[in-house]
């Protein structure tokens, strides 16, 4: 493992043996009832999970998607859902109009998470012609994702709830026809 920015980063080969390191510790904090971990995404956590409840520890609050969770050990599934948006920095010189078009899109990229991260929207924004420009990001930093906006070129993608703390991005009219999970939950799955 090495050290990078307050956090450790595995090394090739390293996963396995801290997967299975984690998993006890999961467990052990879970039958124990002690310590449970608070995970959200950024917008999800600083708005709905924090402070953290009674005898939980806070995560960081800056995942992305789902990836984290072994989905032979953990069953998600949507609380609630609401539609994504195609989103601008308020200056974009689409901002402002109405009743845009494909060929509007067409004149600007549009910003690309880590590939599987969001497999659903991920195929439905290349459908449609978006998801153009990589952004490699394994965790979220505003300077990767809403700040690569300001440079009034680049498009982003998001929920309402996205834009609620960042008053720099607003939606452009174009509709995407795509609602996505805006609430997840995870349970441990059965062993038997």
């Amino acid at each position: 493992m090495r050290w990078n920015r307050g956090e450790w980063m595995l090394q090739e080969g390293e996963g396995l043996l801290l997967g299975l390191e984690r998993e006890v510790h999961r467990w052990h904090r879970l039958m124990r009832g002690q310590g449970l971990r608070l995970e959200a995404s950024t917008f999800l956590g600083d708005l709905l999970a924090a402070p953290a409840p009674p005898g939980w520890i806070p995560g960081r609050f800056d995942h992305l998607g789902l990836a984290d969770l072994d989905p032979a050990l953990w069953t998600s599934f949507d609380l609630g859902s609401m539609p994504w948006q195609i989103t601008a920095d308020v200056r974009h010189p689409l901002a402002r109009e109405r009743g845009l078009s494909r060929t509007d899109l067409d004149a600007f990229s549009s910003l690309a998470l880590p590939e599987d991260l969001y497999p659903r929207a991920e195929a439905l924004l290349r459908e449609r012609g978006l998801w153009t420009d990589a952004v490699r990001l394994r965790r979220y930093e505003p300077a990767f994702w809403e700040g690569r906006t300001t440079d009034q070129v680049d498009l982003g993608y998001g929920k309402n709830l996205g834009l609620a703390p960042t008053p720099d991005l607003t939606p452009l009219d174009w509709d995407l026809e795509f609602e996505g999970g805006a609430l997840s939950a995870g349970a441990p799955r059965h062993r038997r």
